[in-house]
């Protein structure tokens, strides 16, 4: 599934359980900078059809380590614009401050409502580069945003 999201940040999202009977995209989102810095804040824009849905965070490291639980958010249906594809200004609907103990590295934001369910990926930087180890996490957010066809155009025009 593509997003909605050249002004917005992230371009990449996954639909991994989506009924037969379900609406194209019930669940949609999006952050507004793809990636956030300790004690900064993660800021999400979602438009879901369902009448509410939960947010919890993720880390990816092995395996997906749990981080917090956000809670029950009252869905939005903002419109849709014609041009989607250079971004759709919707709302933040869920402001998520990025506890200092989280650590360095790629996460994701599981957003849960009825029957389906979606993963939006993040970075969290610290605020000091090089203190909790060496390794550099390279997420290739230009290229999911280049080949994002959210709006029916991608960056290539296709």
């Amino acid at each position: 599934m593509q997003g909605c999201l050249v002004r917005l940040g992230i371009a990449l999202m996954l639909v991994l359980a989506l009924p037969a009977s379900a609406a194209a995209y019930p669940l949609e989102g999006s952050t507004t900078e793809s990636s956030v810095m300790h004690g900064g804040t993660l800021q999400l824009h979602v438009r879901s059809e369902r009448p509410t849905y939960n947010v919890s965070i993720w880390r990816q490291s092995r395996t997906l380590e749990f981080v917090q639980q956000i809670g029950e958010t009252i869905g939005q249906l903002p419109p849709i614009p014609d041009r989607a594809w250079e971004g759709c200004d919707w709302p933040v609907t869920n402001s998520i401050r990025v506890d200092p103990s989280w650590k360095p590295g790629a996460y994701v934001a599981r957003l849960d409502a009825t029957n389906v369910f979606i993963w939006i990926p993040f970075v969290v930087r610290a605020r000091a580069p090089g203190r909790y180890g060496s390794i550099l996490v390279q997420l290739s957010i230009n290229t999911w945003q280049a080949y994002n066809r959210y709006g029916g155009k991608n960056l290539y025009g296709a």
